[in-house]
């Protein structure tokens, strides 16, 4: 209802705020379900663009146990996932690889209780992961989960596709981490949204435009269409009517002119 759509326009406004999107226009549409952003600059593949689509929605979920042995029911891509799996578990798929995996259906624990997400790179390793911190109720709650779950694997989950699933080698207090081969980009990508929150509700792109400069080019154009008749009637009107004082004077503007926009480039 009214309080999902403003939610959705505060996770928007601290998305748009933590990309910093230049000068960015951000309102919801009277009596209606709906808000419009327009972002100056952004193109189609731009990632000012992609934070206004992507959903945000982190979820923990455990790995079902393969009834043929094992903590870990997964299987590689190329592989048909099973057609029969036990009630209160679904099938999830890698993000990028397209591995599948057997999850239990409930969901431990959601990004609503992240206080702060970083990229980072660790002490041992190169391999740049998205570091997480939970408030308080989430970090008790992500210390249970972990201390009752050793030896099984956890799934992380962003808006339904599998990041990582970790084994739980011991009861985790603290941070935790999502690791997924990122570029130090796509980690601080990854990290702002889920530090910007997820959306409430699902949403979807009701319309999307490209608005090309036209107009504005178009007004350039006759600018400097102006300026060049203008400048070349002053011209010929003070060599003709001065002769050769209107030239000296003419040379003397020209300098000026140049002198003045040098400055200007020098400020910037």
């Amino acid at each position: 209802g009214e309080q999902a759509v403003e939610q959705v326009l505060v996770v928007l406004r601290n998305r748009v705020d933590a990309f910093g999107v230049a000068e960015p226009s951000i309102r919801r549409e009277a009596n209606r379900p709906r808000i419009v952003i327009e972002l100056p600059g952004a193109k189609d593949s731009s990632k000012p663009l992609q934070i206004v689509k992507t959903m945000g929605r982190l979820e923990f979920k455990l790995v079902a146990k393969n009834p043929g042995g094992g903590n870990f029911w997964y299987g590689p891509a190329n592989t048909p996932p099973p057609d029969n799996i036990p009630e209160g578990t679904e099938i999830y798929r890698h993000y990028d690889t397209g591995d599948w995996y057997v999850l239990e259906s409930p969901v431990l624990l959601t990004g609503e209780r992240i206080s702060d997400a970083r990229p980072d790179a660790g002490n041992t390793s190169f391999e740049i992961f998205v570091s997480m911190s939970f408030d308080t109720q989430g970090g008790r709650k992500f210390a249970e989960i972990t201390g009752n779950h050793i030896g099984e694997h956890l799934a992380i989950l962003l808006d339904g596709k599998v990041q990582s699933a970790p084994v739980i080698r011991d009861k985790i207090v603290g941070n935790a981490q999502i690791e997924g081969n990122f570029t130090f980009d796509e980690a601080n990508y990854l990290a702002n949204i889920l530090k910007a929150g997820a959306f409430p509700v699902g949403v979807k792109i009701a319309e999307e435009r490209t608005v090309g400069p036209t107009l504005g080019q178009e007004a350039i154009n006759r600018g400097i269409l102006a300026a060049v008749i203008g400048t070349s009637s002053v011209v010929i009107f003070m060599v003709v009517y001065y002769k050769l004082s209107g030239a000296i004077a003419i040379v003397a503007l020209i300098f000026g002119m140049l002198s003045i926009l040098g400055a200007l480039a020098g400020f910037g």
